[in-house]
């Protein structure tokens, strides 16, 4: 489903096919045949029970679809994070902010001064892991734009 044409057509029920859609004419030797077929399609498809089937059906299948295009995002995330690397401006960003915190931390007597060296290296990690998802994550986005921009 592409539109919200197409959704809202999908949560009222009205988007069930066509008899003539699904029963083809070739499949029948004669025409009576064909429209014994086409009324007995029509029929159960204005059956309440088989109406609620189908959307039943096309409900699993759109969060099936949503599931295989999550997993294919988290799929490409994980790629787009492996091949992100900060850049020097960023990467002394997180240096000067690992810097203050650590100093904080020893001001407030969180920790020692034989800790404060440690503590600098540990927020290093966190803040440049962080720095890295929020890029891969920005350019995961950008894409996304881009693409729905191209359909």
């Amino acid at each position: 489903m592409n539109n919200s044409k197409e959704k809202l057509r999908a949560a009222l029920g009205m988007n069930t096919p066509e008899a003539t859609d699904i029963i083809k004419r070739n499949d029948y030797k004669t025409q009576a045949e064909y429209l014994s077929a086409l009324v007995e399609f029509s029929s159960k498809l204005n059956d309440p029970d088989v109406k609620r089937a189908l959307r039943m059906a096309e409900r699993e299948q759109v969060e099936e679809d949503e599931q295989e295009v999550r997993k294919a995002q988290r799929k490409e995330y994980g790629e787009l994070l492996k091949a992100v690397e900060l850049g020097e401006l960023d990467q002394k960003a997180v240096e000067r902010e690992a810097t203050r915190l650590a100093h904080d931390d020893l001001a407030a007597g969180r920790i020692g001064v034989s800790e404060h060296g440690e503590r600098i290296i540990k927020y290093a990690k966190e803040l440049t892991e962080k720095r890295r998802q929020e890029i891969a994550t920005a350019k995961q986005f950008n894409d996304s734009i881009r693409n729905t921009w191209r359909k």
